[in-house]
């Protein structure tokens, strides 16, 4: 019941900062990415700005590939990469972080906020991702530094937790993907950003 009333608080700030400012002064935010997009209430966690929520389970770099030019001239949050980690195990990170990093620059965006790829310890995982993860990280943020449109938000050692070398139980329900509490971290770093 208290849930319900704060989402019917958060609701109302965002019903009157619409109505308070015209349409042109709002932010619009487009969310990219994987079942963490996806399952995000973004209204929730940004309720004065305009939303958009293009995240698809299971998605990987194909699914972002395949929006290609279609945020021209908007502001794009993207999250993606844990579901292709699988074509990882035997190699050929640098060549898939490069195609990750054209993907992300394929969006079109004017601007980018980029997360780095969360850890995970998923129940059906059959290897430990979390090296390929970091090493992935690394790569993709040095590939990103140089674009000024791209920021990369380095999040993974804050949903990291050294204890049992996986996401931390605080932050995820699964191993995988995020609660509440998660996405109350995930959102405020990104606050922070805009």
């Amino acid at each position: 019941m208290i849930n319900f009333f704060k989402r019917f608080f958060m609701a109302s700030i965002a019903v009157m900062a619409f109505f308070s400012c015209d349409n042109d002064s709002m932010d619009t935010l487009a969310f990219v990415g994987d079942s963490e997009v996806a399952r995000w209430d973004l209204p929730y966690y940004f309720p004065t700005r305009i939303v958009e929520n293009h995240g698809r389970s299971g998605a990987g770099i194909d699914y972002v590939e395949s929006l290609a030019g279609k945020f021209k001239d908007k502001t794009v949050v993207v999250v993606i990469g844990t579901n292709d980690l699988y074509k990882l195990i035997d190699g050929g990170l640098d060549l898939y972080a490069l195609r990750y990093v054209e993907a992300i620059k394929g969006l079109g965006a004017d601007r980018t906020f980029l997360y780095s790829i969360f850890p995970r310890n998923f129940a059906s995982d059959t290897v430990d991702f979390n090296d390929i993860i970091r090493q992935l990280n690394k790569v993709v943020k040095t590939l990103v530094a140089e674009d000024v449109s791209i920021t990369y938000i380095p999040i993974f050692d804050d949903l990291y937790s050294s204890e049992t070398n996986s996401i931390n139980h605080q932050y995820s329900y699964d191993g995988l993907h995020l609660n509440d509490f998660g996405y109350e971290l995930i959102s405020k770093k990104l606050t922070q950003l805009l």
